[in-house]
């Protein structure tokens, strides 16, 4: 297996909870207007004063969609790397791909910068494949000091079949985020 290259520190796990936790409550907040994102990534989260969750915004609507209930979308929209395996494949999709996509950026919080699925030599055919077929790993040294908790709730944002995903409001309450609490 290649390396792959860090570009960033390591954040807490408490942070991390808090992070994921305010940018879930967004995502639920525009799911409650029946929309979803389609192109949740590091990029589209900014804070209007440095590291205050208060002022935590996601930007860069201009992809998003709003969905009535029970209905689907189609079309490919997204950025590599966070793009679900439903999409991949040309499926219809729900909300649930705005979870598959937090759940890359969790992974990437915890890894310093590291996507799950992704090789910087690969290209993005040979990505969505891996998206596709291959399970995620947690390396030791990103994740064997951190909750079994953690990564147990990102198996369930990261889970292949959409049916099974967790969706935003059983997120917010998983009991990884009782890491804030303590």
């Amino acid at each position: 297996m290649q390396e792959k290259q860090r570009i960033g520190e390591e954040i807490s796990e408490k942070n991390c909870a808090r992070i994921i936790r305010k940018i879930a409550q967004c995502i639920s907040y525009l799911n409650f207007f029946g929309i979803i994102h389609r192109d949740l990534k590091p990029e589209n989260i900014m804070f209007g004063k440095i590291n205050n969750l208060k002022t935590l915004k996601l930007i860069d609507l201009g992809v998003c969609k709003r969905l009535s209930f029970g209905e689907k979308a189609n079309e490919a929209i997204g950025t590599n790397g966070y793009v679900s395996p439903e999409m991949y494949l040309g499926k219809e999709y729900s909300f649930k791909i705005d979870v598959w996509a937090l759940g890359v950026i969790l992974y990437i919080l915890i890894t310093g910068g590291i996507l799950p699925f992704d090789d910087p030599n690969l290209d993005n055919k040979i990505l969505a494949k891996k998206v596709i077929y291959l399970q995620q790993e947690y390396p030791e040294e990103y994740f064997g000091k951190k909750s079994k908790r953690l990564v147990n709730l990102l198996d369930k944002m990261l889970d292949k079949n959409e049916n099974k995903r967790i969706n935003i409001h059983n997120l917010i309450k998983d009991c990884w985020f009782d890491v804030i609490r303590k």
